[in-house]
């Protein structure tokens, strides 16, 4: 597989191996209708726009804090926990592949309790959130 283009795309790469045969949506969720429901379990990657590193700062930036935020949606604790994990295994330790850029292994910053979606007011759904990061230096 050739690399992604941005560490975005990286993580979304990532995410969808991690979840074979899960929905993996790109910060957006579209509307759910009769015709088209949203999936029964899926998951949400939210990425940041990259932070400069503190190092960079008053100089030539070639380093960037990559930050996202993972949400994963099922009708079952569970299950949510299942997503979670999964998510959770492939990215920490790992390093995202993005051509022309060194990156750090990723971090687990941090983590909520899997709560009730009341967006969804169609079906039972849970969800659990994630944050991640990792520095990435142009090569």
């Amino acid at each position: 597989m050739s690399n992604p283009v941005t560490p975005a795309d990286a993580v979304l790469a990532m995410a969808q191996a991690a979840v074979p045969g899960v929905t993996v949506f790109d910060a957006h969720v579209p509307k759910s209708t009769e015709a088209q429901p949203l999936p029964a379990r899926y998951v949400v990657i939210y990425p940041a726009t990259p932070q400069l590193s503190w190092e960079d700062l008053g100089v030539t930036a070639d380093t960037y804090r990559h930050e996202w935020q993972t949400t994963a949606v099922a009708s079952t604790r569970p299950e949510v926990e299942w997503l979670t994990t999964r998510l959770r295994d492939a990215f920490v330790g790992n390093r995202a592949a993005v051509a022309g850029m060194d990156c750090a292994p990723i971090e687990h910053l941090g983590s909520q309790p899997v709560r009730w979606d009341d967006q969804i007011p169609s079906r039972v759904a849970l969800y659990g959130t994630d944050q991640y990061a990792f520095d990435a230096t142009a090569t």
